[in-house]
């Protein structure tokens, strides 16, 4: 190929010379070397008896070298080397059995060299051609090569566990013995080169001590061997025991240091006018565990976590006055970043030791927390006020006990018959004269009698409470014993789990606030309960009704408490609460109430109705109280819609319902008002009459019924301050305060009400018949109320449902038509089940002064019979027809019908 490149000057007509220029680009050719390469990997694993376990592996790959599939730019571009190395070695294998040592030492290296086929500062050029321009012993030839191979290396070792074991099994221990010491130790360094990197370092060392000791247990019995405590009432006393030494302590010591040095190249590949940077942290941990049973029913853990930094000055520590400060905050554990401690306290109370209380157990849990979490070091606003650390702590109590009722009925002798299975009655035939009494069991109708008026099986209850308050912009620092400082901030009941609302006043007084105006972290506490109730009742036999009660309430409450301005004093700004609410409840007495045609509800127009009770009753009751100032409600207000609402849809009287109770009826002047019951009934005795016995294997009915009523989220009111809203405020509280339009400002906001009920089922049927035909039957109803407060809204979900299906297996089935002249029989089993289900769903929005409109709804029908026969373990075959279509409610939704069917056969590959 020839190119040829000038300038052609035309004649002219002054036939004069011209000056002129060319400038021509630089041409490069493109495309690949197609060149082989080559790879290889060994490996070799090492087994040197007990005492050492060695890996080695390397890996050689080439410019060049790849799969045949590849096309030319997949395939390896460098020339890379790998070579690793690790063993395991049980290093004390080389000192004397007796001594008991045990040693783990594990050790690594790894390397690997990458080695470019071209120049990465010039890629048109292959590095050894670029090389070969500078001499052997050029300074140049050697920098380039430094640069532009890539090389990483890895080394390491670690002890882990090291300890010293007992060679005597038998020996006593003690706990300053050196066996409940274990030491670990780790070094790694990693090294590595590129052609942008001059020098990576990063050296990492970690240690650690561990001390663990459990103590004898030999508890203390003063009178387990004292005469005359074998008395039923002196067995409390007679089991008494104290433990004086704890289960087990345990402490560890944990350091982690890392060192990081990266120096980059400059622009001609040398380390002129570059300055390593450093990445570096230094942390020490320490941890402290004790399990101590006080008694055989007292359980008490502690631990603590404190995660502390050790500050290192600035760049490496290369200087005599840099070690120094190091060691000096080593010496001092650090500088405490976290504290986290916990307290737990289990007990379970000693009732089987009281006859009379023999038949219930309870166990009760205490544990608090505190947590320390210094701020980012120096941090403060723009006065140079330093914003401070966080302090929290937590309380949680729980209790739960079981009532066992018929552990008490058995204590009865008049009931304990009850509770036994009846015996075959006898006859008995008495001879002339015999005089022998004869005891007969009492009568079925007495002992029926008896064991219905003990129905009620057993009580499960439990209680939770869980507190925490945070407390932000606390100055003091370093916690030392349990979490305490050297000026005892911030004090005892605080580290304990102390609850108190006025704790940051405290706090402030004592100087432990920080003053920044700028703090943009609120003073917290929360309060969350639980609490539910679970009952069996079992009248007769086969008959289970089981009893659920369940109410949940979270509340959470912040504010700001700092200076409005700098030097001023502490203010309490933006006092806030937010929380939820939810309980089980009972919506039966208006569950059927009938929705006309026109979509308009009874249930709604009592509602309505119930407006005006409540707003003459809250009109009343504001007016009568001294401090009134004015104010008026109104049909729509909050206060007149929550008690209205909850009368009409619970079927109510509006004039009972507790106005300072709703919407929180789960307290009511700090006792707990116990939730209404959900239930679930099961039945199964008609499977025992001989009429059902002779059609039926089993026969059993089933009933169900779930309300909830929920609060779904309520915040205070900004016009209401601290005292009104804080977590002291339990009820609902009557709003005094009243906005321009001369209308009350409720002390809690709401944003929605809502009451979920559903008869999961209403009736079922399930039955199996003694030919092995299973059958069931369900009645589904469920509604969904909920009310908007915002705009006075409610919307209305109702759904129905009936399933209804029938299955069967067979065997030996004769087909209905002739193979060959004859009947045939399928040998396997044959699977027949269908499923036939109607449901209803709609939902109505309601409005006060507009009439009801149907937002969504269907009415829904499916049938689907299938046939399933397995031919063999590797063939299945199934026939199945599915028909369903809706039919909507509204107007903006269309019919829709679907209609499917066919044969499946399956061939399981797996079986092969």
């Amino acid at each position: 190929m020839v190119i040829m490149m000038g300038m052609r000057n035309p004649r002219s007509a002054d036939q004069q010379s011209k000056s002129f220029c060319i400038w021509v680009n630089e041409f490069h050719v493109a495309g690949f070397e197609n060149q082989s390469g080559i790879a290889a990997v060994a490996r070799a694993d090492i087994k040197l008896a007990d005492f050492a376990t060695i890996q080695m592996a390397g890996k050689i790959t080439t410019f060049g070298f790849g799969a045949i599939q590849q096309k030319p730019a997949d395939r390896s571009r460098d020339n890379l080397r790998e070579f690793s190395l690790s063993a395991a070695i049980a290093a004390d294998k080389l000192l004397p059995e007796r001594w008991g040592f045990k040693i783990p030492l594990y050790v690594n290296y790894d390397l690997r060299d990458v080695t470019p086929h071209f120049n990465p500062f010039d890629p048109d050029m292959p590095l050894k051609t670029a090389l070969e321009k500078f001499g052997e012993n050029d300074p140049r030839r050697l920098q380039l090569e430094n640069a532009a191979i890539e090389r990483a290396e890895r080394r390491g070792f670690n002890f882990t566990n090291v300890r010293k074991t007992k060679t005597n099994p038998s020996a006593k221990r003690h706990f300053w013995d050196v066996e409940n010491l274990a030491f670990t130790y780790a070094f790694n360094e990693q090294t590595r080169r590129s052609s942008t990197t001059s020098d990576y370092t990063q050296r990492q060392y970690r240690g650690g001590i561990v001390y663990q000791y459990g103590f004898p247990q030999k508890p203390w019995q003063p009178f387990q061997k004292a005469k005359n405590m074998d008395r039923p009432y002196l067995e409390l006393l007679k089991e008494f025991n104290l433990n004086l030494l704890p289960s087990q302590v345990a402490v560890r010591f944990d350091v982690d240091r890392s060192f990081i040095s990266t120096l980059y190249r400059s622009g001609d590949l040398t380390e002129s006018g570059q300055a390593p940077f450093y990445e570096k942290f230094f942390l020490f941990n320490r941890s402290y565990d004790l399990n101590w049973n006080l008694t055989k029913s007292v359980v008490l853990t502690y631990s603590a976590r404190a995660n502390a930094i050790v500050d290192e000055p600035q760049g490496a520590i290369d200087t005599e006055i840099k070690r120094d400060s190091m060691w000096r905050n080593i010496r001092n554990l650090g500088r405490m970043k976290n504290f986290d401690q916990n307290v737990q306290l289990t007990y379970r109370l000693p009732l089987d030791k009281i006859p009379l209380l023999d038949w219930m157990n309870a166990d009760y849990g205490h544990r608090i927390g505190y947590q320390y979490q210094a701020n980012s070091l120096g941090i403060g606003d723009s006065l140079n006020i330093p914003f401070g650390n966080i302090a929290r702590n937590s309380l949680d109590r729980n209790i739960r006990g079981k009532i066992d009722f018929v552990k008490l009925y058995n204590k009865i002798r008049y009931l304990n018959f009850a509770n036994r299975p009846s015996t075959p009655r006898k006859n008995f035939a008495r001879s002339p004269g015999d005089d022998e009494d004869v005891r007969r069991e009492p009568s079925r109708v007495l002992k029926n009698l008896t064991r219905f008026l003990m129905a009620v099986r057993g009580i499960d209850v439990e209680y939770n409470r869980q507190e925490t308050t945070t407390l932000p912009g606390f100055l003091p620092f370093q916690p030392r014993a349990f979490g305490l400082d050297v000026l005892n901030a911030p004090g005892l009941p605080f580290i304990f789990g102390s609850q108190d609302r006025t704790i940051h006043y405290r706090a402030a007084e004592n100087g432990w606030l920080s003053q920044s105006t700028q703090l943009n972290m609120p003073f917290m506490q929360t309060l969350n309960r639980t609490f539910s109730m679970r009952t069996r009742v079992q009248p007769f036999k086969d008959f289970n009704l089981q009893l659920e009660a369940r109410v949940t309430r979270g509340d959470d409450y912040r504010e700001f408490y700092r200076p409005e301005t700098a030097g001023g004093p502490y203010q309490v700004q933006s006092a806030i609460r937010n929380g939820n609410f939810q309980m089980s409840f009972m919506s039966f007495r208006t569950a059927f109430a009938k929705i006309n045609n026109d979509n308009t509800s009874p249930i709604f127009d009592q509602f309505k109705a119930h407006r005006q009770v409540i707003l003459d009753r809250l009109t009343t009751l504001q007016r009568q109280r001294p401090d009134f100032k004015g104010g008026e409600y109104n049909l729509n207000s909050q206060d007149v819609l929550l008690p209205a609402f909850f009368a009409a849809y619970n079927g109510k009287d509006p004039n009972d319902i507790d106005l300072d109770r709703v919407p929180f009826r789960g307290r009511n002047g700090g006792k707990i008002i116990l939730p209404m019951p959900n239930w679930r009934v099961d039945y199964n005795g008609l499977s025992q009459l001989p009429g059902f016995k002779k059609v039926f294997s089993s026969f059993s009915l089933e009933h169900s019924y779930q309300s909830t009523y929920s609060v779904g989220n309520f915040t205070s009111s900004l016009d209401y301050g601290a005292l009104a809203v804080n977590l002291a405020v339990m009820n609902y509280p009557t709003a005094v305060l009243f906005n321009e339009n001369n209308q009350f400002v409720p002390i809690f906001m709401m944003s929605t009400i809502s009451m979920q009920e559903k008869f999961g089922p209403l009736i079922g049927v399930r039955a199996r018949t003694v030919s092995k035909m299973d059958l069931n039957l369900t009645y589904n109803q469920d509604r969904n109320v909920t009310l908007n407060l915002s705009n006075s809204q409610v919307a209305e979900l109702f759904n129905r449902d009936v399933t209804a299906s029938a299955g069967f297996t067979r065997n030996n089935v004769r087909l209905p038509f002739r193979i060959n002249g004859e009947y045939k029989r399928l040998k396997n089993d044959l699977q027949f089940r269908c499923t036939f289900t109607i449901r209803q769903t709609r939902m109505i929005q309601r409005r006060f002064e507009e009439a009801p409109v149907a937002v969504m709804g269907n009415y829904n029908f499916q049938l689907r019979p299938q046939l399933n026969y397995t031919v063999s373990k590797l063939w299945t075959i199934q026939v199945y027809f599915d028909r369903t279509f809706n039919n909507p409610y509204v107007l903006n939704s269309f019919r829709r019908a679907t209609t499917q069917g066919g044969i499946q056969v399956r061939f399981n590959v797996a079986e092969l």
